[in-house]
């Protein structure tokens, strides 16, 4: 779950594109602030590289921060998933 402020950030300001960046724009509105995102662990691994490239390459600190914990709050996220990786 993410916040409408989290999907614009991550719209606005990483590199995400191709069909993660479909999924992430087409994201279901669960409430006025609230969007739910669909992703496989491996889309969502995707989008925390993305994020995480954002972060190391912008210029303005408040920026930063707020890509760092965007980045903190989907890794946690990905840290809760239970999946088996052969």
């Amino acid at each position: 779950m993410l916040t409408t402020h989290d999907r614009d950030l991550i719209l606005d300001r990483t590199l995400v594109d191709g069909a993660l960046r479909t999924r992430i724009e087409n994201a279901l509105t669960t409430s006025p602030q609230k969007v739910m995102v669909r992703l496989s662990p491996d889309e969502l691994d995707e989008l925390l590289e993305w994020i995480a490239f954002a972060a190391n390459h912008v210029d303005e600190q408040r920026m930063e921060k707020e890509l760092d914990a965007l980045y903190d709050r989907v890794q946690r996220v990905e840290d809760s998933l239970d999946v088996y990786e052969a």
